[in-house]
């Protein structure tokens, strides 16, 4: 659940990014942030990561106040949100579906069967010759 109420972002030097926004998106729910360059999108999703405080308002994912996490908090917050930002930055070694898995093994999550990936025959790796996808263990599965 996400749930912006009154919430506003303003920079330094007076640009405002957000005004005043209010909405609510329930659990399960799916959602589309659109917009004309400038319109806030970018500021809006740094804000439900953390990575941005809201200049006003209040901002709450899963019923936790996102203005009022510690640096540790954040950091356990981060972690339950996958996020590919405009700005990529991959690893050129490694195929899509590794760079996208790298999170979550690092978090000791482990793929029991991986997906095409990349499908270009470029790259060697189990994932992009054919195998079926099934999903991730998590570590107390494996």
């Amino acid at each position: 659940m996400i749930k912006f109420d009154n919430v506003s972002k303003r920079y330094t030097g007076g640009h405002e990014a957000l005004s005043a926004i209010s909405f609510e998106i329930g659990t399960g729910e799916m959602a589309f942030i659109t917009g004309r360059s400038g319109a806030g999108k970018s500021s809006l999703l740094k804000l439900i990561l953390a990575m941005e405080r809201a200049s006003t308002g209040a901002l709450f994912v899963d019923g936790v106040n996102i203005n009022r996490l510690s640096r540790r908090q954040i950091a356990q917050h981060r972690r339950k949100i996958g996020a590919v930002f405009q700005d990529h930055q991959l690893l050129f070694d490694r195929c899509v579906f590794d760079n996208v898995a790298l999170p979550l093994e690092i978090c000791g999550y482990r793929p029991w069967i991986r997906s095409t990936c990349c499908g270009r025959g470029a790259c060697t790796r189990k994932c992009c010759q054919g195998e079926s996808s099934r999903g991730w263990a998590s570590p107390g599965q494996w």
